[in-house]
């Protein structure tokens, strides 16, 4: 599963942590207002190599053209 957070939203980045998801890679300027996103992901049971997922996330940054 996969969702992106404004950078700064400390609280939902807490809350998605508890959820099991981690930041798979920063979207540099995913925002109107030129603010960065996390795109975060977890891991289903299918993905059992754990593909999808990856430590350090936010070192792997991208531009919004690379996400979509």
């Amino acid at each position: 599963m996969d969702l992106f957070v404004r950078e700064s939203n400390a609280v939902a980045k807490e809350l998605y942590r508890k959820m099991g998801y981690s930041v798979f890679r920063k979207v540099k300027d995913y925002y109107n207002d030129g603010e960065d996103a996390l795109d975060m992901r977890k891991s289903c049971k299918r993905d059992v190599g754990k593909g999808c997922v990856r430590e350090d996330g936010e070192k792997f940054e991208v531009r919004p053209e690379d996400v979509w």
